[in-house]
């Protein structure tokens, strides 16, 4: 799965648009790491793929938790109750 198809997917489970742009260059350094990245959910936090693992820290339902996967990422978020 694509990072982009992931970010929408998990967007589409939160109910809200994803925002952010994807980091254009090779490697950060001090002087091009300025922009925000992908994952970003307004109102809802963040979500990040760092590798194989996703990082969530949403303040809206308040979750903070590692997921070894995207796939179990979208599983949680899934399980989660946003009434």
């Amino acid at each position: 799965m694509e990072i982009d198809e992931f970010y929408e997917q998990c967007g589409r489970l939160l109910g809200v648009g994803h925002e952010g742009q994807p980091f254009p260059y090779y490697k950060r350094t001090r002087w091009n790491n300025r922009k925000p990245g992908q994952g970003r959910f307004p109102g809802r936090g963040i979500i990040r793929v760092f590798g194989s693992q996703v990082h969530i820290a949403l303040n809206n339902p308040h979750l903070h938790r590692i997921c070894d996967s995207k796939e179990e990422c979208l599983i949680v978020l899934k399980s989660l109750d946003l009434a």
